[in-house]
């Protein structure tokens, strides 16, 4: 009966690709992992009403054995997985129309279990939409660019949800903001899912935010990560840069910033983790000076650091002191970094650099 409908108990073989039991998951289905490397699989099928509500897929399991439950779709490719103990959940599913596979695993002994595709309530817009994990899978922000969501990473430690913001109109700046009680770090995606900026949430802080990136119209993502919990995510519009001021992303050499002689650069170092890079040229040999003035608001334990990479020229710095350094250096494209050291109870220290031929 392998590939056929069954209700309220499997049908083995069910653990080849193809051979999959179609259920009724709308009520518990009851089934055995009879052996070390068995699989059950479950194939189902979502209409426009189920498209339209939250699912959880649910196993439950007679003994305390880890337990790996896995949503694949038509074509057989995982969306999603999950590994608990006794119990393990897929929540907060939002699936389209179409064709899915349930897949139930364990590494242990044989195990009973039930699983079931439970209705939550009607799909809400500005709510979180599973499967996200990845860029394959990122979720759309909803008009108002806020999202409520949750890490649901059950036994399986952290969670990443990926969303997708489609920018349109005039290139501008932007802050995404997520706040939660256990968000781990918030990373800024490019269109091909590769990470270009992060930042991560130290000590007992509940916000992680990046700011002052400059957007052109176009796909971008945001993953957040974090343990079991609840946040919500924004995305917000600052409108047009200050020439003056940085451009995220601008965390290494290669996204860093021109840092003209005689001008003055201002800056915002969001924690201790941020970089912000700089290059400027040189035609010849010169003596040059770099100072860098932290903001006159900064906690007395703040401390930075500015250096020119494989040059012979940096300076440290604390609070309410400007600090210089200067030094004869090769002719060359150079390339200056600056960072945050340690900054108080989430303060964030705004600089100034200009460098000065002498």
């Amino acid at each position: 009966r392998s590939g056929e409908p069954v209700a309220g108990s499997e049908s083995e073989p069910n653990d080849e690709r193809g051979l999959g039991n179609w259920a009724d998951l709308s009520r518990p289905v009851s089934a055995r992992l009879s052996e070390r490397r068995d699989v059950d699989r479950f194939r189902f099928t979502i209409d426009e009403a189920k498209a339209a509500q939250r699912l959880q897929a649910h196993v439950l399991s007679s003994g305390e054995g880890g337990l790996r439950l896995c949503l694949n779709d038509e074509a057989d490719r995982q969306l999603q997985c999950r590994e608990d103990t006794g119990e393990v959940n897929l929540d907060d599913l939002r699936l389209a129309p179409g064709e899915y596979r349930l897949l139930v695993s364990r590494p242990g002994a044989p195990m009973d279990y039930q699983i079931s595709l439970v209705e939550l309530g009607p799909a809400e817009d500005g709510q979180e939409a599973e499967p996200n994990d990845d860029p394959a899978t990122a979720s759309g922000m909803a008009g108002s660019r806020t999202v409520k969501g949750r890490f649901t990473a059950g036994g399986s430690g952290t969670d990443s949800d990926v969303y997708q913001l489609m920018i349109t109109g005039e290139p501008q700046l932007w802050r995404f903001q997520a706040v939660g009680d256990r968000i781990q770090s918030l990373d800024y995606l490019n269109a091909k899912g590769n990470q270009v900026q992060r930042v991560r949430v130290e000590g007992n802080e509940r916000r992680a935010r990046l700011s002052n990136l400059f957007l052109l119209p176009g796909r971008h993502m945001i993953r957040v990560t974090g343990f079991e919990g609840d946040y919500v995510l924004r995305a917000i519009p600052l409108g047009p840069p200050d020439p003056d001021f940085e451009r995220e992303p601008n965390d290494d050499l290669s996204t860093s910033q021109r840092l003209d002689w005689g001008k003055e650069r201002r800056g915002l170092l969001e924690d201790s983790h941020d970089m912000d890079a700089f290059r400027f040229h040189l035609p010849v040999q010169e003596h040059i000076r770099l100072t860098v003035t932290p903001a006159s608001d900064q906690g007395p334990s703040l401390l930075g650091r500015l250096e020119l990479p494989r040059q012979p020229l940096a300076a440290a710095y604390a609070a309410g002191n400007t600090a210089g350094a200067a030094g004869a250096i090769p002719a060359g494209r150079l390339s200056l970094q600056h960072q945050c050291r340690r900054a108080v109870r989430g303060r964030v220290p705004r600089v100034a650099g200009t460098p000065a031929a002498g």
